[in-house]
């Protein structure tokens, strides 16, 4: 399932890429340097920037721990104060902290964790005085800690700590309080961003409280984003993407964690026109419509590996809707999705506490748990529009608190379609469709209270202990080998990495073989043996 990564996990000490020259930044010197050696490094990291453009044979620049502010540098060592002040990326320069630096014995050791680099835009080293709930100072602060464009190498940014920047519409460009980037494609690795706003509300596709890309490829890796946002601390007034907003751009996340950002929409995560492809990451108490992703207008999202936990809805506004997940294709726009491996729990919204679609979507669950999630109507899921198919999976306790909202499921729009799941404990019942010709319909599966399909049982699954959402399935589960191996989702995702995408899904949500042993049933007709178990979970061999 998932195997996250520590996100400021120690590094060995870091190469120089070939035939690259690297520069040397610590504010621990005591003299301002050529930047050559430890012994002679820049005090500032915008003198080692400025020494690092195009012709320079610049390769790397190694920064010790220690605090970095844009405004700064040999010409202005007490800051300038000024809020457009950023440090720019350099076409092809890898930047990377955390590096023990001058004060250590060996001034190459590397751990971000124990020698943080920090990043600020605190500019006035005010924050404490005029922070609100965790967030930066409104009035003075940079616009853009960190600002990218028209890169045309892949760069690399990594080991780095980036707060304090807060964009409003005064500013540069678009959002991104953090980082801004447009047209380039940049590597973060092991970087942490927290505590940036944007109030820029007014802005058009302005979103992101930590990062807004546009127009580009941008890829995350072990990284961390805390308490980032978009709107202003004491309202209720917030834009899209409280971590990141992407537009019209490509997104790689892998073994990152967002948690406890704000957003109207995508607490977490906002893509509009872009694609991303999300794996093996962690998404904790973020708010917003979709609080830990939203997909919308002509965007699409691959999600494989993730762990969901305590997202929720944004209350009192129109991002009331998918607590955890929010698909979203309207004026003649599409949003698609798949999402294998999964486990979403805790989700709480009006529609949908684990997943809301609505408008042309077209969103493939495969192999996910989802437990313990909670709306007015659709529990776990609610299709406003689309078309949504959930396969091996489990969907378990549940809870619509509307009398008619159906704790697995609610269709208005659209339909909704399982195949050799478990749905079980889900209340006050398993579905609800709101019209015949927009249904939800089951086959091969557990259901709580039954349902009209092919094959569907009102059995207890006998779950290893559903009150510690422990739902693998005990040896005498009637679930066990009554799957229909017809319905075994294709591992088009190429899960096991074996390069054999033809072939059905060969390993469940925990890592085990997919189908284990079979028995013959012979109440089924035609007589045949059925080899997979129900549900996202294969009882391990005996």
């Amino acid at each position: 399932m998932v195997a996250l990564v520590s996100c400021i996990a120690g590094l060995s000490n870091a190469a120089s890429a070939a035939g690259g020259t690297t520069l040397y930044v610590d504010d621990s010197v005591g003299l301002d340097g050529d930047g050559r050696s430890w012994a002679t490094a820049f005090v500032f990291l915008q003198d080692a920037l400025a020494a690092a453009q195009a012709g320079s044979g610049v390769s790397e620049i190694r920064i010790g721990q220690g605090t970095y502010r844009p405004d700064r540098s040999s010409g202005t060592p007490g800051g300038s104060g000024m809020l457009t002040a950023s440090f720019h990326v350099v076409d092809g320069v890898a930047v990377r902290g955390g590096f023990a630096g001058v004060v250590a014995a060996d001034p190459d050791v590397r751990n971000p964790h124990l020698h943080p680099t920090v990043l600020s835009g605190d500019l006035f080293g005010n924050d404490a005085s005029g922070a609100a709930a965790g967030v930066p100072g409104l009035t003075d602060n940079a616009y853009h800690v960190i600002s990218a464009g028209g890169l045309r190498e892949v760069t690399e940014w990594s080991g780095l700590i980036v707060t304090g920047g807060h964009f409003r519409p005064a500013g540069p460009g678009l959002g991104g309080a953090g980082l801004h980037l447009a047209d380039g494609h940049l590597i973060l690795s092991d970087c942490t961003f927290v505590n940036n706003l944007n109030t820029a509300l007014n802005v058009p596709n302005g979103g992101g409280g930590a990062i807004h890309v546009t127009n580009g490829n941008l890829e995350l890796i072990r990284c961390v984003f805390d308490h980032n946002r978009t709107g202003y601390p004491s309202g209720s007034s917030l834009w899209n993407g409280g971590a990141v907003f992407a537009d019209l751009s490509t997104v790689t996340v892998r073994d990152c964690l967002f948690r406890d950002n704000v957003g109207a929409h995508g607490g977490g995560l906002d893509l509009q026109r872009s694609a991303a492809d999300v794996r093996d990451s962690v998404f904790i108490d973020n708010l917003g419509g979709g609080g830990a992703m939203r997909v919308a207008t002509s965007a699409e999202a691959t999600i494989v590996g993730c762990i969901f936990d305590g997202n929720r809805r944004l209350a009192g506004s129109s991002g009331a809707h998918g607590g955890t997940l929010y698909f979203t294709g309207t004026g003649g726009t599409t949003a698609d999705g798949h999402l294998v491996d999964c486990v979403i729990s805790n989700g709480e919204a009006n529609r949908g506490g684990a997943i809301y679609t609505a408008g042309n979507v077209e969103l493939i669950v495969d192999q996910c748990v989802i437990h313990h999630c909670t709306a007015n109507v659709g529990g776990a899921i609610a299709v406003w529009g689309g078309d949504v198919v959930v396969r091996q999976s489990t969907v378990a306790d549940n809870v619509a608190q509307n009398a008619n909202g159906g704790g697995a499921g609610r269709t208005d729009a659209g339909t909704l379609t399982f195949t050799n799941s478990v749905v079980w404990g889900n209340l006050p019942q398993a579905f609800v469709q709101a019209y015949v010709t927009l249904p939800v319909e089951a086959s091969w599966c557990i259901v709580n209270g039954g349902w009209p399909g092919d094959v569907v049982m009102d059995v207890d699954p006998r779950f290893v202990d559903a009150a510690t959402a422990d739902y693998r399935l005990q040896k005498d589960s009637p679930a066990i080998n009554a799957g229909n191996d017809d319905f075994i989702p294709p591992d088009t995702l190429d899960i096991d990495d074996d390069g054999d995408t033809d072939e059905a899904l060969p390993l469940d949500l925990m890592g085990l073989a997919r189908i284990v042993d079979g028995s013959l049933r012979p109440a089924l007709t035609p007589l045949r043996t059925w080899l997979v178990d129900m549900g996202a979970h294969e009882r391990p061999a005996p």
